[in-house]
């Protein structure tokens, strides 16, 4: 019914997860379409992109935002995926530096 969707969750994995719960006898169930973890700061995730270009892009971040003391930001966020495995034998399978990539190679094949 509900699907909670993690940035780091890959477009292929959620839709397996969707399908998984629309063909199953779980009606009126919500599963969180997640990474599963682990987790990662903001500067860890935004060092894997940055890894994605050659040569590799530089990061910055001001001194608030690399400490985490931005007034409402997100300092962990990690959604539990542990019912959709039990329920619907669901497992992310693409990992976060290949969709990633995958995510890049699109965006310039998109133009």
């Amino acid at each position: 019914k509900c699907l909670a969707k993690d940035p780091k969750t890959r477009p292929a994995d959620a839709a397996e997860l969707f399908w998984r719960a629309l063909l199953s006898d779980c009606n009126g169930e919500a599963f969180n379409a997640a990474s599963g973890g682990p987790e990662y700061t903001v500067r860890q995730l935004a060092d894997e992109v940055a890894g994605l270009f050659t040569p590799p892009a530089k990061v910055q971040m001001d001194a608030a935002a690399e400490k985490g003391y931005q007034k409402g930001a997100v300092k962990r966020s990690l959604a539990d995926i542990s019912k959709a495995k039990k329920m619907l034998a669901w497992e992310p399978r693409t990992g976060l530096r290949e969709g990633l990539k995958r995510t890049l190679r699109w965006h310039q094949e998109s133009g």
